[in-house]
């Protein structure tokens, strides 16, 4: 299977990780309520797809150098969804980075599960998961913080 494949994961009950691929061919009646986009669209070109409901919101580069308020926005939006009801997918570009590091910290903090289970657990379910180092700091600062208050 290629990057350029569509894939769309269930991580949880109402959590779900795909690639902008999968996203561009969503139709207006897709069982998600939110389609959060964690990716540069724009930056480089790419219009951001139409089912995306947060567009520009949380852009963030796929080098693993995370701007952390940003990543932490994004989560505790998706963990705010999840919360409220609604059904989450969360995407990036190829679903190898961003988005599965913005699940693995939704599905800890919803679940209050440690790091390490919630990336064995997203890994398991995407095996596509391979977040740069920079990102598991971002996943591991967000818990950290979340914890702490």
């Amino acid at each position: 299977m290629s990057i350029f494949d569509p894939v769309i994961s269930q991580i949880g009950d109402s959590l779900f990780v795909a690639n902008l691929y999968a996203i561009e061919e969503l139709s207006e009646n897709s069982r998600f309520d939110e389609v959060v986009t964690v990716n540069y669209c724009g930056f480089d070109g790419r219009p951001v797809p139409e089912a995306s409901t947060t567009e520009l919101e949380f852009m963030m580069d796929d080098g693993g150098n995370q701007n952390h308020a940003t990543f932490t926005r994004a989560v505790d939006h998706v963990v705010q969804s999840i919360e409220d009801g609604d059904d989450v997918v969360v995407h990036c570009q190829a679903a190898v980075n961003r988005s599965p590091a913005v699940c693995m910290a939704a599905y800890a903090a919803i679940h209050d599960v440690p790091m390490e289970e919630a990336y064995e657990l997203v890994s398991e379910k995407h095996p596509r998961t391979k977040p740069y180092p920079g990102t598991i700091h971002s996943v591991s600062g967000y818990l950290k913080s979340r914890n702490s208050s």
